[in-house]
């Protein structure tokens, strides 16, 4: 994967998101993408790491977790940017927080203050959250 997708630079976050969702979807994955009406900064630290959360919960679902539909969600909340990435999948091993992708994500958003959880989906599956501060929500592209 490029270091800085060309759609990300181009067509912001909610671009990205809908191609990712594209690219799993031609694999047999249906993929739902709701980014609400707002978006990091374009070439931004969040911008970047949101992307790449989305791409490694989409790819987990892909490889792992035998699922049928993904739902990928974006919202600006408060201060805070959240994401999350739910399938309806087998649900979590025991040792389901150790991938290297997800260890990753979880890095990555930490360096930036925030933080990424996994939970069981409402009927089975896995739910990603990640939530990255945002210090000034008025600086988000419409």
């Amino acid at each position: 994967a490029q270091l800085n997708p060309v759609v990300l630079e181009q067509g912001g976050l909610r671009d990205a998101l809908e191609w990712l969702a594209r690219d799993v979807s031609s694999r047999g994955l249906a993929v739902d993408v709701d980014t609400g009406d707002r978006e990091p900064a374009r070439g931004s630290p969040a911008e970047l790491a949101l992307f790449r959360a989305a791409q490694e919960g989409l790819n987990n679902a892909v490889k792992h977790a035998e699922a049928e539909r993904v739902t990928v969600r974006l919202r600006l909340a408060e201060d805070a940017w959240q994401l999350a990435v739910e399938d309806d999948g087998v649900g979590l091993s025991s040792d389901g927080d150790s991938g290297m992708g997800l260890v990753g994500v979880r890095e990555r958003v930490a360096a930036l203050g925030g933080t990424r959880s996994l939970s069981r989906g409402g009927s089975c599956g896995v739910v990603m959250q990640v939530s990255l501060p945002h210090a000034n929500a008025k600086e988000a592209q419409p």
